[in-house]
């Protein structure tokens, strides 16, 4: 009886190995989509900020060109007056 019953242990023992790694497994799963989802949300909002920062700095770039314009034009009026 002892032998069966070392049997019937190590079969139980197997069944209860075997859920623990079917729920490591599961966890794993969901922890790894989890970051999938969490990346992919950040790398989303990092985008976004990026294209955010790039029309900023268009407007910033436009603005000293525009600058730069007006002393150029500015500086040039009065020698053409002068040449005149």
């Amino acid at each position: 009886m002892k032998p069966l019953a070392l049997l019937l242990l190590a079969f139980a023992l197997t069944a209860c190995s075997q859920s623990q790694e079917d729920q490591s497994r599961a966890q794993a799963r969901q922890t790894a989509e989890k970051l999938k989802l969490d990346s992919q949300k950040a790398f989303h909002e990092a985008e976004v900020e990026t294209k955010k920062a790039g029309r900023e700095l268009n407007a910033d770039l436009e603005k000293t060109r525009e600058k730069a314009r007006r002393a150029i034009n500015e500086r040039s009026q009065p020698d053409d007056k002068a040449h005149q």
